[in-house]
């Protein structure tokens, strides 16, 4: 509507000798949007050009334009929810990358523990992995020792489902055995087995409010930096049930 047209392109972020493209060396571009997780040395190479630029679902501490989900007050109620329905041993699974989300996620889930009081603080956190075999090889020893877990918090409804199905095909039993909750409410979510409880993203939101962003960017290139924080839902389905005893 505002007459920008947007171009799709990747980038690959996982090398750190990945050029950046020609036509940003050039100016050719209003402005640039980062959509999800971007090392910070990345983002700090874009940086160094004068182009507009907003990271859309991520964050770094610097002056940079973002917006992202309130993942920190998300976590602090899903481990109030857990509570509530009796659960005092509750672990949380994310993957051993750098990412702004994940940092916000685990520190709501572990404010959330000190909150209530629960133990385990951050023995309750596994983060050493990225695949998820061995995300859920780790799970797996955890529910084998002492004082297992009852119930399971996923950074993202991608894990959460990979974890669900591996617990199925070891004859663990989700809800009844081990309650799991996951993050984003992406399409799929609610049609697993057992449905996923998750918090849900106001995505189109997210997105509506970096296109501002980024408009505002190029018109005021000197203007205030911004960086805003969206509200979340916790989704209540058939994955997450009182604590087994």
């Amino acid at each position: 509507k505002a007459g920008y047209y947007l171009l799709l392109a990747g980038y690959d972020a996982t090398s750190s000798d990945a050029e950046v493209p020609g036509f940003l060396r050039q100016g050719k571009v209003d402005g640039l949007i980062f959509l999800g997780a971007f090392p910070s040395k990345i983002i700090h190479r874009f940086c160094k050009f004068d182009t507009p630029l907003v990271l859309l679902d991520s964050n770094v501490e610097w002056p940079v334009d973002s917006v992202v989900s309130d993942g920190f007050s998300a976590e602090v109620d899903v481990v109030a929810h857990l509570h509530a329905l009796g659960h005092r041993r509750i672990q949380f699974l994310a993957y051993n990358m750098e990412d702004s989300n994940i940092d916000l996620r685990v520190q709501g889930f572990l404010a959330g523990l000190q909150q209530l009081g629960l133990p385990g603080g951050k023995n309750m956190v596994i983060r050493e992995f990225l695949s998820h075999d061995d995300i859920y090889a780790a799970l797996r020893k955890r529910l084998r020792g002492a004082n297992p877990p009852t119930a399971v918090i996923a950074v993202n409804d991608t894990l959460a489902m990979e974890i669900i199905s591996r617990l199925a095909s070891d004859g663990i039993r989700v809800p009844e055995q081990l309650s799991i909750v996951g993050y984003d409410d992406h399409e799929g979510s609610a049609n697993c087995n057992p449905a996923l409880s998750t918090v849900r993203v106001n995505k189109v939101q997210l997105g509506q409010v970096g296109a501002e962003m980024i408009m505002n960017r190029i018109k005021s290139p000197d203007s205030p930096v911004v960086k805003s924080t969206l509200p979340t839902e916790f989704v209540t389905r058939g994955s997450v049930a009182a604590a087994a005893k």
